[in-house]
């Protein structure tokens, strides 16, 4: 499948091929990052844009430390409900993992869109109150 992204084409199979490979390219990633890159590309929506990947990523950690889908139904899966320090690391690997899995200007798009997405996770991991 090809999709556009800032003007040219985007494999999204490419990007779920290294997400579920990342150790290949990030050999030093924890453990918990490489299994969050591997349950993401069993998550990603077929049809993928930079922003899409933010959110399937953001989503995909508050997702998880909920426990829970959007639909309130019960997320079975390693990595739910694990400390909330666990997905902060997840977090803050956001930029390194998307540089590696995508192409320079969907990697850009998709930092940028992640940044304007940060108080809302931090809030679904309850960092507010």
């Amino acid at each position: 499948m090809k999709i556009m992204s800032a003007g040219r084409l985007v494999s999204t199979d490419e990007i779920r091929e290294k997400l579920m490979n990342i150790e290949e390219y990030m050999p030093q990633l924890p453990n918990v990052v490489v299994e969050f890159a591997n349950y993401l590309a069993d998550h990603l929506n077929p049809k993928l844009v930079p922003a899409g990947f933010a959110l399937s990523y953001a989503y995909g950690i508050v997702s998880l430390y909920r426990g829970k889908h959007g639909n309130g139904q019960p997320i079975h899966h390693k990595l739910a409900k694990m400390p909330r320090g666990e997905y902060i690391k997840i977090k803050n690997y956001f930029d390194e993992i998307v540089d590696v899995v995508a192409e320079p200007e969907f990697a850009s798009e998709a930092k940028k869109e992640f940044q304007t997405l940060q108080e809302d996770i931090d809030r679904g991991l309850g960092l507010y109150l």
